[in-house]
């Protein structure tokens, strides 16, 4: 199975694609804002080409980090964190294996 995020790139089922695509999708409910860590140094600029880069670039820790300060901002800003649980259901989903 295939997602595209707002921007256009198409994500596979891998848990690695799919850290990516949720990243863009906290992403594009924080309407794209600079993301910083607690320390203030920045993660992400603004803008929904950098996410997009980044999201491309990265390895999965930084991604993972980087989705952790996402999420932090979103309930620091009351945001809602995207509504993802009906992909994450297609996910896990697995065929029987043949007999």
């Amino acid at each position: 199975m295939v997602r595209f995020d707002p921007a256009g790139q198409a994500w596979c089922d891998r848990m690695d694609c799919w850290d990516c695509y949720r990243l863009m999708k906290i992403g594009e409910a924080l309407c794209y804002r600079c993301l910083t860590d607690p320390g203030g140094r920045r993660l992400i600029e603004q803008g929904m080409e950098t996410w997009a880069a980044f999201v491309l670039t990265q390895r999965a820790f930084p991604i993972t980090w980087a989705t952790q300060e996402a999420l932090a901002q979103c309930r620091a800003l009351g945001v809602e964190e995207p509504e993802l649980s009906g992909e994450v259901k297609r996910l896990i989903e697995v065929q029987p294996l043949p007999p």
